[in-house]
């Protein structure tokens, strides 16, 4: 024979049911078992042709009672459970706007690919990422380093591609891994690429565009552009706002392009989301709009090739008059009528007044004193 004990709790916590001791132990003594109950403990000798068969633990004690007691007597009770507030999490939530105006403004498609490096790959990238982490025991030595940068996993999907698209526009948001003061930081970044055979400068002002939007649209900022030099990068700009770096804005190598194609090019938006998301937005401010006309003056600035734009728009924002609105980026342009080594960079001004229509002679003298303030610091219209 088996001897089986069982806590009076046990059953009662397995059933979900309290049954009556005394129901529990004429159950078991109607099916011939001999049963004592001391200090709520069930001590229980299961009988000799059933201890051969079906009886050998305490789940089989209890669904013999369960049976003869009747499952339909059981009644059923919802489960309690504390019910806790959601945390919110910013980063998240952004990653869900950035990405749904990437897929359905910008027509872009997201990927996912590995956490690791393809090593090969990265040879023939003739790339070198020094400090990786490694994986302990990979299996494969191919692919012992973790990433710390999307791009290359995102060109071998381009590389993949290149023969059945004559466009292609991929992004990912992950995390890449590395060491930062001797601690592993493994943040989120979005990465998006644009392998295309359009116009090289006009794809990368479209890209150039496309992270200035993401920014507008998921924090209410204006980055700031700056040109630096990067042994991976071409034409490369480095984001920021208020000094807080967020990303960068690049060219593939053309030594590496080759690898692709000698009629595309691949544009780069590489933003770093866990500094982003600390960013404070700026609240939408919102103005009755005027009874009263505005009106368009636009200027086509000549600069040399090499001007930036940022130092075009620092100089016309420093340029103050009551009835400026705002000046806004309108087109760059160089070829026929521009010369050689220059470009014409038109920018919008609005002026107007809320209580009143402005007169000719007031419009006149606004051009006037704007022309007057770029013939000053050296620059001319075209």
């Amino acid at each position: 024979s088996i001897d089986i004990s069982i806590d009076r709790k046990y059953i009662e916590t397995y059933l979900g049911n309290n049954i009556d001791k005394t129901v529990v132990m004429n159950i078991l003594k109607s099916l011939e078992f001999e049963i004592e109950e001391k200090e709520n403990v069930y001590y229980i000798k299961v009988p000799t042709f059933r201890a051969t068969k079906d009886i050998t633990c305490k789940a089989d004690i209890i669904e013999e009672i369960l049976r003869v007691y009747g499952y339909d007597n059981i009644k059923g009770s919802p489960n309690k459970a504390e019910v806790t507030a959601g945390i919110k999490d910013p980063i998240k939530d952004m990653e869900y706007l950035l990405n749904d105006i990437l897929v359905k403004k910008f027509d872009f498609n997201e990927v996912h690919s590995y956490s690791w490096y393809d090593n090969n790959w990265l040879k023939r990238l003739g790339y070198e990422y020094k400090n990786t982490l490694k994986i302990v025991n990979s299996g494969v030595k191919q692919y012992e380093s973790l990433r710390s940068d999307i791009l290359p996993n995102l060109l071998k999907i381009i590389y993949d591609n290149r023969k059945s698209f004559e466009e292609i526009k991929i992004f990912e948001i992950g995390r890449v891994f590395k060491m930062d003061d001797g601690k592993l930081a493994q943040p989120k970044h979005l990465t998006a690429a644009i392998y295309s055979s359009k116009d090289e400068e006009q794809l990368y002002r479209y890209t150039k565009g496309i992270s200035s939007y993401l920014l507008k649209t998921a924090k209410n900022i204006d980055g700031k552009y700056i040109q630096i030099k990067d042994d991976y990068k071409e034409h490369c700009l480095s984001i920021s706002y208020k000094d807080v770096k967020l990303g960068y804005v690049y060219s593939i190598p053309s030594s590496t392009l080759k690898l692709f194609s000698s009629k595309h090019t691949i544009k780069v938006i590489d933003i770093n989301l866990q500094i982003l998301s600390t960013v404070e937005k700026n609240l939408i401010k919102y103005e009755a709009i005027s009874k009263y006309p505005e009106t368009y003056l636009d200027f086509s600035i000549l600069t040399p090739m090499n001007t930036l734009y940022d130092d075009i728009e620092s100089l016309v924002n420093r340029f103050i008059h009551p009835l400026i609105i705002q000046t806004n980026y309108i087109d760059t342009y160089s070829g026929k009528n521009v010369p050689d080594n220059m470009k014409s960079t038109t920018i919008r001004m609005i002026i107007g007044d809320s209580n009143r229509t402005l007169q000719i002679e007031e419009i006149t003298k606004v051009k006037e004193l704007f022309i007057n303030y770029l013939n000053e610091n050296g620059l001319q219209l075209r």
